[in-house]
């Protein structure tokens, strides 16, 4: 249970209730103003949801949530409630959904700089073998068998390139 001490004229005021796990009721001065689920034990159903609740009040005004969670490992109101006129609750809210929406953007952004990144090192990779390969086929020929009849151009430094660099993309 939560009171609160507001100004005396009557004005809007909004909640906005984060996820609570998993049944509620909301009552403000004794009067149900939100529900979600059904938290009684007989009929018991598990819903969450974020919600935002508008009600008239001034003065003392006491603000009662009733919780229930038998279905969740989490339980009760986990995160905090936003409270104040419906201007600045929404207001705060569309502050954070767009700081969460330039956080995803700018993370799709660096996953395709890393990928632009890794196809370019790719492609000049793979320049540089096949001109490395032009070089070794243009290689005199090696004598370091025993018997240098046995060995004609490149036959022994071209399976050991390929062995250790892979095959060519071309």
């Amino acid at each position: 249970m939560l009171t609160l001490l507001l100004p005396e004229t009557e004005r809007i005021y909004a909640l906005e209730l984060p996820e609570i796990y998993s049944a509620y009721r909301l009552y403000v001065n004794d009067t149900l103003v939100a529900q979600m689920g059904d938290p009684d034990e007989e009929t018991y159903t598990p819903r969450t949801k974020i919600e935002t609740v508008t009600f008239q009040a001034s003065g003392r005004v006491t603000l009662l949530l009733a919780v229930r969670d038998a279905s969740h490992y989490y339980s009760g109101l986990v995160y905090p409630p936003a409270f104040g006129l419906p201007g600045g609750v929404t207001l705060l809210r569309g502050l954070s959904l767009s700081l969460q929406v330039s956080a995803l953007i700018l993370s799709l952004v660096c996953a395709a700089m890393a990928f632009f990144a890794g196809y370019r090192l790719q492609r000049q990779d793979a320049k540089l073998l096949r001109r490395s390969n032009q070089h070794i086929a243009a290689a005199p020929p090696v004598h370091t068998a025993s018997d240098p009849s046995l060995v004609r151009h490149g036959e022994l430094l071209w399976p050991l390139h390929h062995s250790l660099c892979g095959a060519v993309a071309e």
